[in-house]
């Protein structure tokens, strides 16, 4: 009774489709939940998945296999360990859950000597040396950077120092998705009424510096235009509670043509 409270917590009482970050979960995902965790129905276990992986933290383990990233989460709940398997495929526009289980399980081959490092790590304060890299663990480096992940992170999710890890990453850019017309739209809105930079990103699931150098990128291209660059000046003159006054009065008037 304690897991199915621990899942029905989880849940957070939401309608499929209103997570921040949606995942797509596999039925078998599902049943492994239902069988290894709690036994609810399948829309309650759908949801409690979505919730308990919307801050996940950091992956404690990662693969890439047929060119697709596996990584492997660790959440506990109420003192429920759970492990949820998520591939990042480029072709679907969410991640997928693949599958779901409790405490330990060695899911990739190589767990074993990880927790080696780890021990290691933990008694000598770093980890070992003279570890060959490996084409898989150069192939496991550029997916996590493609998604996002930075030099710091890449070390501690693959078990390996920063100067190995920025030794075989210096030529390797992440890939950041294109701006949609709903998010510049979106953070027009929030920035004409006040809203910071860092609430603005968490909205969007962007960074506080992704917003701020995409506003000072926006703000560049506006002045160019000598009309657009006018109008700014003019309604700097305005007191703060009659800028949308002013801005009428502007475009009635004409005031934002330049004079030849």
């Amino acid at each position: 009774m304690g897991r199915i409270a621990v899942a029905q917590r989880s849940s957070d009482q939401r309608p499929p489709g209103h997570f921040e970050r949606p995942y797509f979960v596999t039925p078998h995902a599902v049943r492994r939940f239902q069988q290894r965790i709690a036994d609810v129905s399948r829309a309650d276990a759908i949801r409690a998945v979505q919730a308990l992986l919307q801050e996940p933290g950091l992956p404690v383990d990662a693969q890439v296999r047929d060119g697709k990233l596996c990584v492997l989460y660790r959440i506990e709940r109420a003192g429920v360990l759970m492990h949820f398997g998520v591939t990042h495929d480029p072709a679907r526009e969410w991640p997928t859950v693949t599958t779901v289980f409790g405490r330990h399980k060695r899911t990739f081959k190589h767990w074993k000597r990880l927790e080696r490092r780890e021990a290691y790590k933990r008694k000598h304060g770093h980890y070992p040396y003279h570890i060959r890299w490996t084409q898989q663990e150069q192939e496991v480096l550029e997916a996590l950077r493609v998604q996002g992940y930075t030099l710091k992170q890449c070390e501690q999710i693959m078990h390996r120092s920063d100067n190995t890890i920025a030794r075989h990453a210096p030529k390797i850019k992440p890939y950041y998705p294109p701006w949609t017309e709903e998010q510049i739209t979106l953070c027009l809105r929030l920035r004409a009424r006040g809203v910071p930079c860092k609430e603005i990103g968490r909205r969007l699931g962007k960074s506080r510096e992704a917003v701020n150098c995409w506003l000072c990128r926006y703000r560049r291209k506006q002045l160019k235009d000598p009309q657009k660059r006018r109008t700014l000046e003019l309604i700097r003159l305005a007191p703060p509670n009659q800028v949308g006054k002013a801005l009428r009065i502007i475009r009635k008037e004409g005031l934002h043509r330049c004079p030849r």
